[in-house]
């Protein structure tokens, strides 16, 4: 099976949880999260195809309440959690922009700044958030142990239980995305980013193609705006 609404105790999870903001109501079949696995990581494209609008992959881990609980407290129009694994080898920023266009009516001129940024911010969330590598190398061989520790720390614990969380909201002619990992945080010092979290081109590119972004409260989470107005 390519993707299902799995497992009963992931069903208990979520309507155990407390809802604390309940503002927008939706059709319960959109609002419930659908749990789903990824035995192949061109799957992500028909997954978000579903009649929902929080979206959660099931791994090996099997705790699942930091993401149902993300959910509930920020509300989003539309909520992606997957694995660190899933996060660096499935085509995330593409598909996911494809499906909020697709549902909102978004204009290609957002669809290409969010893409682009999107696909930055969750290489910052997994490089330097969830794996903890610091990728500035001065020689062939630094890039060959960056890549090396790449893969190990994709199989390891802590690092592979670790996800990415991605949040939207279209609000009033302005389209909001928050990325979020579980790593140690970071912080800005007068726009510039301290213990190398994220830093470096990636993150030059956000800022030049962005409204305005801002790390949350949290530390672990790179907030974009955007706006629809195009010139």
């Amino acid at each position: 099976m390519v993707y299902t609404n799995i497992i009963p105790e992931f069903a208990n999870q979520y309507l155990a949880a407390p809802i604390i903001n309940n503002k927008q109501s939706r059709h319960k079949n959109e609002s419930t999260p659908y749990f789903f696995t990824m035995p192949s990581k061109t799957m992500l494209g028909a997954v978000l195809k579903r009649a929902h609008t929080h979206f959660i992959e099931a791994d090996d881990r099997r705790d699942l309440s930091a993401a149902i609980d993300y959910a509930h407290r920020k509300s989003p129009h539309f909520f992606l959690s997957i694995s660190t694994l899933t996060a660096y080898h499935a085509p995330v920023a593409q598909k996911l922009t494809a499906a909020l266009q697709q549902r909102f009516g978004l204009p290609q001129s957002f669809f290409m700044e969010a893409e682009t940024c999107l696909q930055e911010a969750l290489l910052n969330a997994v490089i330097h958030g969830n794996l903890g590598i610091d990728s500035r190398f001065q020689s062939l061989s630094g890039f060959e142990r960056f890549c090396e520790l790449v893969e190990t720390r994709l199989r390891k614990p802590p690092y592979c239980h670790r996800r990415v969380q991605v949040a939207f909201w279209k609000r009033a002619g302005n389209f909001e995305l928050h990325v979020s990992d579980e790593g140690d945080g970071f912080r800005f010092l007068s726009g510039v980013p301290e213990n190398g979290l994220p830093h470096g081109r990636g993150l030059a590119i956000v800022r030049e193609m962005a409204s305005n972004v801002y790390v949350g409260d949290d530390q672990r989470t790179l907030c974009m705006f955007f706006s629809e107005v195009t010139s």
